[in-house]
């Protein structure tokens, strides 16, 4: 599954970077997902962009002055995302560029991230249900939990 998952991207990239702002219906999605984000993330803070794709959540919550790390399984994305952030001149607020899965969060201590965004129905990638309750353990087992008001896994 993970190969066709990064064959079917490493065609689409562009397309997914483009996706949210293609029309009408898509801005909408994109701001309405924005709206919620301001509204339900910290005023500051690191952010994990789970299968963030080519990073147009993570260029925008950087722009706003969010500290990112982006995690994507497809190659083809991470490579349009250091595109994209070098363009905006965001690599101080991207902290990480990583190739990797949300199943295995291993990388990661638990409650290193003072938010987790999780968008654009990544787990619908995650087919076996096993597989899919570990991906969700594991996005929750990075959030912080010292602030139950401010760290959230955002889907």
């Amino acid at each position: 599954m993970v190969k066709s998952v990064k064959k079917f991207y490493a065609g689409y990239v562009n397309k997914e970077w483009n996706r949210l702002i293609q029309d009408s219906y898509h801005k909408l999605e994109f701001d309405t997902s924005l709206h919620f984000l301001k509204k339900h993330l910290p005023k500051k803070g690191l952010i994990l962009d789970a299968g963030g794709g080519p990073g147009r959540y993570t260029t925008e919550l950087a722009k706003q002055g969010y500290d990112i790390v982006l995690l994507d399984i497809a190659p083809a994305n991470l490579e349009l995302a250091r595109n994209k952030i070098k363009k905006e001149r965001l690599q101080n607020k991207v902290r990480e560029i990583l190739e990797g899965s949300i199943v295995d969060l291993s990388r990661f201590p638990d409650n290193t991230f003072d938010a987790v965004i999780c968008l654009g129905g990544l787990l619908s990638h995650v087919l076996d249900k096993k597989k899919r309750d570990k991906a969700i353990s594991e996005l929750i087992r990075v959030a912080k939990k010292d602030k139950p008001t401010q760290a959230h896994l955002l889907h």
